[in-house]
């Protein structure tokens, strides 16, 4: 790590000096020209609150109950709904004054819009001490798809952020994303995600590695938890390190495998400048 942060220093300076002599163009002339599926990317000086928003490579369109059988949720519907009833809920809570009995009965939901399913979702984001770029923001893709690069499936991990009052890993969560889509209700657009939720080991990262650990996290019935959340709530896609026990690892295990390989895992903090920042 700490050589390539000195050759990412030796080729910015190099850039640098590269642009003085008019060798190069500017790198904020070329940031329109870059392509979208970089996987990280500087996109010149627009220091912008971090935001996660939809790819625009869409996989295909159906309906939710099709969705809930070709991705193989059938609770899908149902998280649907409760997702899309507590989203009613705030817009009315936001929209309408206090009424005296709080106690609201919801009629039944019906979605007739298609569902639209994407490939990836895009985290933009301000990295000041990581400037491998003109400014620091940066861009990242955060995938789940059935097959990636013909080498299996790939689901990333993510912060979520679940106490925006409180520091670090303290007010952040991680879940795997199962699931980018998107679809309007009554004329609003909503983009989601289909989680799986993760639980912190402890109250503190872990003393010896100063990482957070957490596992995979499960009901009474030991299902995995899963739901459906707002795009708005996620921060930028995580890196999870398996917590090794005393027998080998499999020669055969590969990336797509590794998150459900192991049963606990150290918040990588260390992944990069920003990580390290974000998940103390």
């Amino acid at each position: 790590m700490l050589l390539t942060n000195l050759r990412l220093d030796r080729l910015h300076a190099a850039q640098v000096d590269f642009i003085d002599r008019g060798m190069l163009p500017s790198t904020r002339d070329r940031v329109g020209a870059k392509a979208n599926n970089n996987e990280d990317e500087d996109i010149g000086d627009q220091r912008t609150v971090g935001t996660v928003s939809l790819s625009k490579t869409t996989q295909y369109t159906c309906d939710l109950f099709a969705l809930a059988t070709k991705v193989g949720q059938p609770r899908l519907p149902a998280l649907v709904h409760h997702f899309l009833s507590q989203e009613l809920s705030r817009h009315r809570a936001l929209a309408l004054p206090p009424q005296p009995d709080s106690r609201v009965v919801m009629s039944p939901i019906h979605i007739h819009s298609k569902i639209t399913v994407h490939s990836s979702a895009v985290a933009t984001f301000y990295a000041p001490s990581d400037l491998c770029g003109d400014h620091g923001m940066r861009r990242e893709f955060i995938r789940a798809v059935e097959s990636w690069q013909n080498e299996g499936s790939r689901y990333d991990c993510v912060f979520v952020n679940s106490e925006s009052g409180l520091p670090g890993m303290r007010g952040l969560d991680v879940v795997r994303a199962l699931l980018f889509f998107s679809f309007k209700h009554q004329g609003r657009f909503y983009p989601c995600a289909l989680v799986h939720w993760y639980s912190k080991l402890g109250v503190g990262p872990d003393e010896d590695t100063r990482m957070w650990a957490v596992q995979p996290a499960v009901d009474e019935a030991g299902e995995n938890i899963i739901s459906v959340i707002h795009l708005d709530t996620l921060v930028r896609a995580a890196h999870l390190i398996g917590i090794y026990g005393p027998h080998f690892v499999p020669r055969h295990l590969t990336s797509s495998k590794s998150l459900d390989f192991f049963s606990a895992f150290y918040v990588n903090k260390f992944a990069d400048h920003h990580s390290f920042e974000l998940a103390f």
